[in-house]
């Protein structure tokens, strides 16, 4: 037998020795590990009274609070109606906390805390960073009993219709499903549809209106409806869909509630409040006069079922299959889908730069002129949290980059404390993750973006920059937002276009861009080339809809959660879970993957993992 045919040793430290056979101890102890793991996940169900932030037992640790100052958790500026009414706050001098983490809601006795809020009460003596009262307190339990019913119930079209400053735009997408189980039922006959998708998409800028709810030719264009099916939908069908369907005595109950109660709501003269025409014209002329209808300026749509549509939804895993029937007559899960602009053309990288030189030759002062509704500020607003969910921030106490935080406190910071904190409205929410995921990538690539030129050109660029006149250039940039495919035909426009030619956009690393794929793709090669191709490829997908970790982590009230784990769910409710709680679906994701890659692969552990 020749050197090159023989078969390689699998002991020592040969080029072999990764694919030696776990031993049955090992598999063990890794058993042992994940089952322990999921024990820890399993026991989360508490919170710091500090800063309200999900955690397990064994990391909160009881402080009675005469072991540090409690007038540090107050916060005087939130509105009487607004305070706390969970707990004696009296009792407690006026702080702002979470009663899941106190011991006695009546008198005061120990509050259990985070390492993190520990620390900074009785060693440094400040507020903590994410204390509720650095501005981080919502009132969502203080709300009247009917507000706070109507902000629950309301529809995703009516909290369009209450918000002042609009970011998306908002698709729904309806299957049907044949009546009966497995498929039994002729379709003409039976028509309900059981699933539907959320399609939550940006918009170039934040729209502020000037009244509520909005004219219908604001609205036409926001949001439609995609029925998706063997036959068209009858009207009585799109009446029973929830998620399409306005009350106007909803709307005008909420509305009122914002302008009396939110500062961000308040009439001035650029803000009229409620418009009680816009609010009769919302329905149809046929069903005006009726309380609860499809709004007019809804676009509906139909799309006939064919093989090439079904194949667009479907997985080997069968999560997109439908065989179940709701608990509850009518229905429906939505899920939602979020989606960011990823123009990457050289000419959209050509309008960047005309924008930029735009703004630079008007010195840093030019303002986009247009008719309609105004623009505001993406980030850096504290009135962009009411102004676009104000079912999250019904007070206007929370918003971002407030200036009365004694720490302060970024936009992403922000946004990821919110998603973590016990019974968190905004991890449920159906569009906060993907405005707010839009908005920090919008923010890292006005931070990160640079122009760069060579160095052997840069004065002869920049007297070409300064000899173009701004007025000119104006003229061109409306000539490219009509028609982006325009060619100048006068040298001056030509000889602008050839400056910016030389200018080089450049970018640092900003994760979800094309450029950070394509880095990540070349570390990939750079450890092929390094270490060898794989000898082993895994294919990893966590079941949400049926793993019962997705209900711990969706459910936060005890006596619910109880319940839930001592009654077996069915696959439709299950789904309506899962559908509710994006938030605790993508944190299972996130325990699932990263468990198997510490306690299987044990990567950055010296011990050997299942594959070596």
């Amino acid at each position: 037998m020749s050197p090159r045919s023989r078969t390689p040793s699998t002991t020592g430290h040969s080029a072999y020795a990764h694919l030696t056979p776990p031993s049955i101890s090992l598999k063990r102890e890794i058993i042992a590990e994940w089952t322990n793991n999921l024990k820890i996940a399993n026991g989360d169900n508490y919170a710091c009274a500090v800063c309200a932030k999900k955690a397990n037992s064994h990391e909160l640790r009881p402080i009675h609070p005469n072991k540090f100052d409690l007038t540090l958790l107050r916060n005087d500026s939130i509105p009487i109606d607004a305070l706390p009414k969970t707990y004696n706050i009296q009792a407690y001098e006026g702080a702002i906390l979470c009663p899941i983490g106190m011991l006695n809601t009546f008198e005061k006795d120990e509050l259990c805390l985070c390492a993190t809020c520990s620390r900074s009460l009785t060693v440094n003596k400040a507020m903590p960073k994410f204390a509720l009262a650095n501005y981080l307190y919502y009132g969502h339990h203080s709300l009247p009993p009917d507000i706070k019913d109507s902000f629950q119930d309301a529809s995703i079209y009516e909290l369009l219709l209450i918000s002042r400053a609009r970011v998306n735009k908002v698709s729904f997408k309806f299957s049907d499903c044949v009546d009966g189980t497995q498929g039994i039922g002729h379709p003409r006959t039976s028509q309900r549809y059981l699933k539907g998708n959320v399609l939550v998409l940006p918009q170039h800028s934040t729209k502020l209106r000037t009244m509520l709810p909005p004219t219908t030719s604001e609205l036409i264009d926001t949001v439609c409806a995609v029925f998706v099916g063997h036959t068209r939908p009858s009207s009585e069908t799109i009446r029973k869909l929830q998620p399409v369907l306005v009350r106007k005595s909803r709307v005008k109950k909420l509305i009122t509630f914002l302008t009396d109660n939110n500062p961000f709501y308040i009439i001035t003269p650029e803000f009229g409040g409620l418009s009680q025409q816009n609010l009769d014209d919302l329905l149809d002329v046929d069903t005006q006069d009726d309380d609860v209808g499809i709004p007019c300026s809804l676009n509906i749509s139909f799309i006939e079922m064919n093989d090439t549509l079904a194949s667009t939804d479907s997985d080997y895993t069968g999560r997109s299959d439908m065989d179940c029937n709701p608990s509850k007559e009518g229905e429906l899960i939505m899920e939602n889908v979020g989606y960011t602009w990823g123009d990457y053309s050289p000419k959209s990288c050509r309008d960047m730069k005309i924008n930029a030189l735009t703004h630079c030759l008007a010195r840093g002062q030019y303002i986009e002129s247009q008719v309609g509704n105004t623009p505001i500020p993406d980030f850096d607003s504290a009135s962009i949290m009411s102004m676009v969910f104000p079912h999250l921030d019904p007070w206007g106490i929370g918003g971002f980059a407030h200036p009365g935080r004694t720490i302060t406190i970024s936009f992403e910071e922000q946004v990821r404390h919110l998603l973590q904190i016990w019974n968190s409205p905004f991890a449920s929410d159906h569009a906060f993750a993907f405005i707010a995921y839009n908005i920090i990538q919008k923010k890292r690539v006005s931070e990160s973006m640079r122009f760069q030129v060579p160095a052997m050109q840069c004065e002869t660029i920049i007297k070409e920059l300064l000899s173009i006149d701004p007025a000119r250039l104006q003229e061109l940039t409306n000539h490219f937002k009509h028609d982006r495919h325009y060619t100048p035909t006068d040298d001056r426009d030509k000889q602008i276009l050839r400056t910016l030619h030389n200018i080089n956009l450049v970018g640092y690393d900003i994760p979800g861009t094309v450029a950070h794929k394509i880095s990540m793709r070349n570390q990939i090669r750079g450890l092929i080339i390094n270490k060898g191709t794989p000898t082993l490829f895994i294919t990893l997908n966590p079941a949400d809809i049926h793993h019962p970790l997705v209900r711990r982590f969706a459910v936060a009230d005890e006596d619910t959660l109880s319940d839930l784990q001592c009654e077996p769910l069915c696959e439709w409710d299950r789904r309506t879970l899962t559908a509710k709680n994006p938030g605790a679906c993508a944190r299972f994701f996130h325990f699932m993957i990263s468990s198997f890659l510490s306690i299987v692969i044990r990567y950055g552990r010296k011990e050997q993992g299942l594959f070596g």
